[in-house]
């Protein structure tokens, strides 16, 4: 892995490239990554990149910051023999890649009380499976500080997905990749983290409040919308009327003891819906689920 970072009166340049092979061998690059721990992750997680490149450009501004970003991900082809009678199935990797391409762009700017922060991204090239890929993502937030020390924001995160139809057909399925999804899609992880929720798409519709009412001490309350952006199939494998994930309330709490040493605590619930129990393939499931947590901080 390679990294090299530029950085002159406000802006910002940094590109970087990885690869990867099994082991040294006389012929052959061969990369056959898929992870033999805990596979929670991203969509993409279930096959590592066999090399990656990136480039970054960003500017800081008066008010804010602005950016763009290009990634190649390469996955090793492979071929898959079948079962046959008692012949197990088969897969033969090559050192052939093929290339997935994420580009886009982010804003952040702060004008008085209000902020605006907004990003877009495409997703092309092919899938790990070789499918043919076309997707999109697109974040909006703004946010307004009421007073000095309350803010109120609202937002929507909108990843496009494929219908339940299309399996083989080219693949509208949005991967965020490998940034941190426990920032973005709630505090209880449902989405992009633990088990998948099927190929659909997610949208996620979102409003926050932050709250300090001392120096040392902040609360959030954040409230979400969850809903497929595609429609669901039912367990009966009859398509749904509502596309709706559920909703989840996020509580938490900050108070900081010193520079270096913080507590942190939060409670939150999340409301399902059938929708959210066919996408994960749960027959019986509870409608609420609560999740608690304290831990401690530290920095240095």
């Amino acid at each position: 892995m390679a990294l090299l970072k530029w950085a002159n009166n406000g802006w910002m340049l940094n590109g970087g490239v990885a690869y990867n092979q099994n082991r040294e061998q006389k012929s052959g690059t061969v990369y056959n990554g898929v992870p033999t721990t805990y596979a929670a992750g991203t969509n993409g997680i279930g096959t590592d990149y066999k090399s990656l490149q990136f480039v970054y450009l960003g500017r800081k501004f008066s008010a804010g910051n602005f950016s763009l970003l290009a990634i190649k991900d390469d996955f090793s082809q492979y071929t898959t023999t079948p079962t046959s009678g008692t012949v197990a199935a088969t897969t033969t990797y090559s050192d052939a890649t093929w290339s997935r391409v994420t580009a886009g762009a982010y804003v952040n700017a702060q004008v008085k009380k209000l902020g605006v922060k907004a990003e877009a991204y495409y997703q092309g090239g092919k899938y790990r499976d070789g499918r043919d890929l076309s997707a999109t993502f697109y974040s909006l937030v703004l946010s307004y500080a009421t007073t000095s020390r309350t803010t109120l924001l609202g937002g929507i995160d909108h990843s496009s997905g494929n219908n339940p139809g299309n399996t083989t057909g080219t693949s509208h399925r949005f991967d965020p990749l490998y940034g941190t999804p426990h920032k973005h899609w709630g505090y209880m992880d449902y989405f992009y983290v633990a088990d998948g929720f099927g190929t659909g798409g997610l949208s996620d519709m979102y409003l926050k409040l932050r709250y300090k009412p001392l120096d040392r001490f902040t609360v959030t309350f954040d409230t979400h919308q969850f809903t497929s952006t595609n429609p669901i199939i039912g367990l009966d494998k009859v398509e749904m009327n509502n596309p709706s994930f559920g909703q989840e309330y996020d509580l938490i709490g900050y108070y900081t003891i010193t520079k270096q040493i913080g507590l942190e605590g939060g409670y939150c619930v999340f409301n399902a819906t059938d929708a959210m129990a066919a996408a994960k393939s749960v027959a019986d499931p509870r409608k609420t689920a609560t999740w608690a947590y304290l831990m401690v901080n530290l920095r240095f």
